[in-house]
């Protein structure tokens, strides 16, 4: 019997696909990250998750867009593409201090993000994990919910839904109205 001894293996491309550590235990590169300054659209990566995950998160921290009027929200990519329009079937949900619930009803609107819905000050700072899971290889039906906090203001809201589409989702992201687009935030997106 042979011994194959390896600290990384890595893919043909030169990126690392997996790191086995001196104690024995394997790190397999199942993330990427991203820090944006300005941008119209917000991309960690929109062609990185691979076809075989069931489950893709992305955690974001003081996401900020920067003109007032647009309304900022999660984006998911399909074959390195925005998910196209119809794509999403959710409902954006919003509460102050002691009020009564505001719900924006967006299953047949059309949008090609998930949009938060009169959030339009660019003083609103997200920050929050979102989870796309579907249910098997063979549909891609992914299933989502979120509540995001925010910085700039005493709210709980959030988004829950489905996105309907046609392959399996290749990355994540945000989007807004405006090709303005960001002015801060850093996010990671994993999978499993």
């Amino acid at each position: 019997m042979s011994t194959l001894k390896v600290d990384n293996i890595q893919h043909t491309n030169g990126t690392d696909a997996m790191t086995i550590d001196s104690d024995g235990s394997v790190q397999l590169k199942k993330y990427v990250t991203g820090s944006y300054a300005a941008s119209s659209t917000w991309t960690p990566g929109a062609n990185v998750v691979p076809s075989w995950a069931l489950d893709v998160t992305m955690v974001f921290t003081e996401v900020s867009h920067i003109t007032n009027g647009d309304q900022p929200g999660p984006q998911v990519y399909v074959g390195g593409s925005p998910a196209p329009t119809g794509s999403y079937n959710y409902v954006w949900w919003y509460m102050g201090n002691g009020a009564a619930i505001n719900l924006s009803d967006y299953r047949t609107a059309g949008h090609t993000w998930l949009k938060a819905g009169g959030f339009t000050n660019p003083n609103n700072i997200f920050s929050g994990k979102i989870t796309f899971s579907r249910t098997s290889t063979s549909s891609y039906i992914y299933a989502f919910d979120c509540s995001p906090g925010n910085k700039g203001y005493a709210y709980n809201h959030g988004w829950t839904g489905t996105v309907n589409l046609s392959g399996p989702i290749s990355g994540l992201g945000w989007a807004t109205d405006s090709s303005a687009g960001f002015n801060s935030g850093t996010a990671r997106v994993f999978w499993s």
